[in-house]
């Protein structure tokens, strides 16, 4: 069983949101924006230090299309894709799931 056919027999709700990637950069451009984040920035401070762990990242994620995360140890990835998530808030910026923008100021810790 491939796992396409193992996720459709094991969880429908995650397999309706399987499709097919596109064949093109055109095709792909055509499909909906599902996550985008604009000016994204995440210091940390402490000890009386400040460390900047993200600096201004833009991007814009489309349905059926694959990203991939790249870049130097220490270059901020982590941070990025934990806020992608929504585990951390950036200090600014904004990210944006499926027209909403994303904050966890408010959900329990």
């Amino acid at each position: 069983m491939t796992t396409d056919e193992t996720i459709r027999a094991t969880a429908p709700e995650v397999a309706a949101g399987i499709t097919a990637p596109p064949k093109s950069r055109e095709e792909l451009e055509k499909k909906e924006i599902f996550l985008s984040g604009r000016k994204i920035l995440r210091v940390f401070t402490g000890g009386g230090h400040r460390k900047v762990a993200v600096d201004n990242v833009d991007f814009d994620f489309r349905r059926g299309e694959i990203v991939s995360i790249v870049g130097e140890s220490g270059s901020g990835k982590t941070t990025l894709a934990k806020m992608i998530l929504g585990l951390l808030n950036p200090s600014s910026g904004d990210i944006v799931y499926k027209g909403s923008p994303r904050d966890i100021s408010t959900q329990a810790k």
